[in-house]
């Protein structure tokens, strides 16, 4: 049987808030969703179970899925959260920053994303809608890209109908240009400056920016899926992406195949 798409939920609104957006992938790549949900031992875990699967109950009418849900209890709801996304195609709410704790926060997606081998829709604070995917983008740091992403953007395109791709590359002085997935753009440098999106991007300005160019599609980006003071510290495109970005974003981590 194929692999469930896993959907951890933190809150009862996150069913519906996230749960459509997982319908859609769940639809797309005939899989069905697994909600996971971790309770304290010291909580009402009946109860919760209850509210949870009546609310799941609910979004399966919406939506033609098969949905189940699995409640875990544990005193560490950040590592079982980990465990329990590792290695699976996972979509959820992230908070997108290690100073938020809305959702998951943001750090626990970065955890996810450190070692698992599949990909990670992240759903960021900006979100205001489930839109139907008109393109897909490739956020590339160089001509060929992350191999991993570059395969995960073909998929995405072909299981959402064929969907064009585009690849946004940002060159080494953070210059960032947008071309057609299989346009040999720089062979032609006459035609690069036509197609520059910006010029002299400052490093903190790029993952806005990749949000605003992707908005009417899915933005495929690769991260380094740097966690604790590394992220306070350095920053992360991909989070600043997500952070902005009012669509799913496919984030992949150095760890996917």
């Amino acid at each position: 049987m194929t692999d469930p798409i896993v959907v951890p939920v933190r809150h009862l609104d996150d069913v519906h808030f996230v749960g459509r957006i997982a319908a859609a992938f769940a639809t797309a790549f005939e899989r069905r969703l697994l909600f996971v949900h971790v309770a304290h031992p010291d909580d009402d875990v009946a109860g919760r179970h209850q509210d949870f699967s009546r609310r799941i109950a609910a979004l399966a009418r919406q939506e033609p899925v098969p949905m189940s849900l699995h409640v875990i209890e544990s005193t560490d709801e950040h590592e079982a959260v980990t465990r329990a996304c590792a290695d699976r195609f996972t979509v959820m709410a992230t908070a997108a920053s290690p100073f938020r704790d809305h959702h998951y926060v943001g750090s626990c997606a970065a955890s996810i994303l450190a070692i698992s081998t599949e990909p990670v829709v992240l759903v960021g604070p900006s979100m205001t809608g489930a839109t139907r995917p008109e393109r897909v983008y490739l956020a590339s740091a160089d001509r060929t890209g992350n191999r991993a992403a570059r395969r995960q953007a073909e998929t995405l395109a072909h299981v959402f109908g064929e969907l064009p791709v585009a690849t946004l590359t940002i060159d080494p002085d953070g210059v960032v240009y947008e071309h057609d997935y299989d346009d040999d753009l720089f062979d032609r440098p006459d035609e690069i400056h036509a197609r520059m999106l910006d010029s002299a991007v400052e490093t903190r300005s790029l993952g806005p920016l990749l949000a605003e160019r992707s908005a009417d599609g899915l933005l495929v980006i690769p991260t380094h899926a740097r966690t604790g003071l590394p992220w306070i510290c350095e920053g992360s495109v991909a989070f600043d992406a997500i952070d902005a970005s009012t669509v799913p974003v496919v984030a992949l981590g150095p760890s996917a195949a």
